[in-house]
């Protein structure tokens, strides 16, 4: 939501300067409210060749899916991570750790809040050390689904380690 009101709040500027030359055109700037969809959202989510299909209620938020990813991958999940999209507007959305500092924040933004669409790619930045990058597909929103909690539904592939030979050897403890 915090995107959103920011975004509203630029696009309202854009309108006030318009009204005096288009004063016919009152509303048509005015950015629809996000109207929240009960539903289960269908992730295929990549490394590479390697790629997990996940389902996840519309209630969760990205910390939720962060978890799910995670897991479906063997990751331990101690590292800051963020999440990034081009929204329908094409403008680049980041959730962040909450460690970040930058907000919007994984956990307090639900993954209805996004506006997502069937089609649309995620990238998931985890380990910033490591730099593992995943990419995420939202294959399919469904309505009439009856899963309840974040469900890994597909595996492909083995899961890689999170920290190979060369990762430990630049990196030692």
């Amino acid at each position: 939501m915090f995107n959103f009101i920011r975004m509203e709040k630029k696009f309202g500027m854009i309108q006030l300067l318009f009204n005096p030359l288009f004063p016919e055109w009152k509303k048509n700037l005015v950015l629809p409210k996000p109207e929240f969809k009960k539903g289960v959202y269908l992730f295929k989510v990549s490394l590479g060749k390697i790629w997990r299909s996940i389902a996840i209620p519309s209630t969760n938020n990205f910390e939720d899916l962060s978890d799910a990813i995670l897991e479906a991958f063997e990751f331990d999940g101690d590292h800051l991570y963020s999440f990034s999209f081009k929204n329908t507007s094409g403008v680049t959305i980041e959730i962040n750790h909450p460690y970040i500092e930058k907000p919007p924040f994984v956990d307090e933004y639900s993954i209805s809040e996004a506006l997502l669409q069937e089609g649309m790619t995620l990238k998931f930045h985890y380990d910033f050390g490591a730099s593992w990058k995943f990419l995420l597909k939202l294959e399919k929103f469904d309505v009439q689904s009856k899963i309840k909690k974040v469900t890994i539904l597909e595996s492909h592939g083995k899961s890689p380690e999170q920290y190979p030979e060369q990762y430990l050897k630049q990196y030692p403890e």
